[in-house]
């Protein structure tokens, strides 16, 4: 997929996703305005924090 991300006009990023969060611009702001809350690594009031899920050795 392509994400072409517009502002007044003008084209101010392009890419992926993934690339595009990675730059952490406009595109990245928005979707953590509208998304941060759905993340697991997302705490209110603490931001994102990292989640550690624990390994267990299966054998």
């Amino acid at each position: 997929d392509r994400i072409i991300v517009l502002s007044r006009g003008n084209i101010v990023e392009e890419g992926n996703h993934e690339l595009l969060m990675r730059q952490g611009g406009h595109y990245a702001q928005l979707y953590n305005t509208y998304f941060r809350h759905q993340s697991p690594d997302y705490r209110p009031g603490e931001g994102f924090v990292p989640v550690l899920i624990p390994v267990t050795d299966t054998e």
